[in-house]
């Protein structure tokens, strides 16, 4: 029985894409540094990263000594805001096509994802209306691995699907690990998001409703957009939100690596 059930554990499965049960276990563990997928972190290349850009950006605008004052409702200043959004390497859809005005921080979501994910990794803690800067906010770029880290604590910690109306908590956020691999391993010819939400839903036919069109507009959103875009991992035929096709970009190469 035992030789039988190692057997399945270890055999390809179409439904993971050709991985075994074993690979795909080890794989949503997230556990990058060997395994299925492998995260190069390489501090040469991380000022192509945005998301670590736009952290960096936001740290250096806290007051070692005096913090940031908050507003009185707890947000960013408009000013900060503003600041921040001018230099940031990511823009807000909504803001660029003129639908909204760049004025609060939770209307513009790089700076308000920004502001979330420093306050997650705790580079930043809040304090008597103040942000202030951590001691490992203050050694931000000589953490180690810290790639790996913002990937884990992105998709593991952070809400994915927080700034969105879907119903579904988990549609991206469970095995977004897998994701990271279809990418990785389908990315470099253009496809559409259809494509990765067919594969994703096969491996995971517990997070179907009764609504698949839905349910791939969900993953889609999540996955892209909210998540791989952040890296710098996506290049994509049209503005987002909703790109026609996605293909990984040259820094996803230089940074992630299938071993299986």
């Amino acid at each position: 029985m035992q030789s039988f059930v190692d057997g399945y554990n270890n055999t390809p499965l179409d439904d993971f894409d050709g991985l075994s049960p074993v690979q795909m276990d080890n794989l949503l563990r997230g556990e990058f540094h060997e395994g299925v997928v492998r995260i190069n972190d390489s501090e040469a290349v991380y000022d192509q990263v945005p998301l670590v850009r736009m952290i960096e950006l936001f740290l250096s605008m806290i007051d070692p000594e005096k913090g940031l004052k908050l507003t009185p409702a707890g947000y960013l200043p408009v000013a900060i805001v503003k600041a921040l959004y001018a230099d940031a390497p990511l823009k807000d859809d909504a803001i660029e096509a003129g639908i909204t005005k760049l004025r609060l921080e939770v209307e513009c979501e790089p700076v308000h994802l920004t502001r979330i994910i420093s306050e997650l990794a705790g580079y930043v803690r809040k304090q008597h209306g103040r942000l202030f800067l951590t001691r490992k906010g203050e050694a931000f770029r000589r953490q180690p691995a810290v790639l790996t880290a913002l990937l884990a604590l992105f998709g593991g910690k952070f809400n994915l699907g927080y700034l969105d109306g879907y119903e579904s908590p988990s549609i991206a956020q469970v095995g977004y690990p897998y994701s990271l691999y279809l990418l990785s391993k389908y990315g470099a010819e253009k496809r559409p998001e259809t494509f990765y939400a067919e594969k994703y839903f096969r491996a995971f036919p517990q997070l179907c409703s009764d609504d698949p069109g839905r349910d791939a507009s969900c993953y889609g959103l999540r996955t892209f957009p909210r998540f791989f875009r952040y890296f710098g991992f996506l290049t994509v035929s049209d503005p987002f939100p909703r790109p026609h096709s996605i293909r990984k970009s040259d820094l996803m190469d230089r940074f992630v690596e299938i071993l299986a």
